[in-house]
């Protein structure tokens, strides 16, 4: 699996600290940075095109979060990220993918105190990634799908949160497919399986406080 370098998560978190810590209104909620681990398995067999590929994918990106550590039950977790791998083809051979990512998801917070938060919810994802093969061939995908995701969050000293998730989205996969005397779009499902971990910078309003 390609890797995505943890000195740029490392720089990336050093810079939102600088800027959340001069922040001068109270606010709620927090936000900060991401690391994924993200595996999956597509199935495509339209128009003539039968391509299957298991993938496995590295990130790197921001999340926002608008009750990280409050007594309220409710949150909104919103994330934005780029992540780079590899696809392995069921037919032979592998290609290199780039892509961007957006995720939101709702969650409700069943168990909650001052040291940590257990929550879950429904998590929609968009994903859109492209590889090319040296001017011969060119993919784009898109990717929407839905699903379950069930995250903790651990209350570190101070306004620092450290979080972790795993998920699982149900996508509707499309891909344009470019090559000489080949112009097509295909679709089909994919499984995707998701483990993030990240930190969060907490909003001066962001506490506990017992109902």
């Amino acid at each position: 699996m390609a890797r995505v370098k943890a000195g740029s998560f490392v720089r990336v978190m050093a810079a939102l600290g600088c800027l959340a810590w001069g922040v001068g209104p109270a606010y709620a909620g927090g936000f900060g940075g991401y690391l994924e681990g993200e595996f999956s398995n597509s199935q495509i067999k339209d128009h003539g095109v039968d391509r299957g590929f298991d993938a496995a994918m590295g990130g790197i990106g921001f999340l926002w979060d608008s009750d990280v550590s409050t007594a309220d039950p409710l949150n909104f977790r919103f994330g934005f990220g780029y992540r780079v791998g590899e696809r392995d083809l069921d037919e032979g051979g592998d290609e290199t993918v780039n892509g961007l990512t957006l995720d939101s998801t709702i969650g409700y917070g069943a168990f909650r105190n001052e040291a940590f938060r257990l929550w879950g919810g429904p998590s929609l994802r968009l994903n859109f990634d492209w590889y090319s093969e040296s001017g011969d061939r060119d993919i784009v995908d898109v990717a929407v799908g839905i699903g379950p995701r069930l995250g903790i969050n651990f209350h570190l000293g101070g306004r620092l949160t450290l979080t972790a998730s795993a998920s699982y989205h149900y996508m509707y996969l499309s891909e344009q497919i470019e090559r000489r005397g080949f112009n097509r779009t295909v679709d089909g499902p994919q499984h995707m399986f998701g483990v993030r971990v990240g930190m969060l910078l907490r909003g001066r309003d962001d506490l506990w406080q017992a109902e």
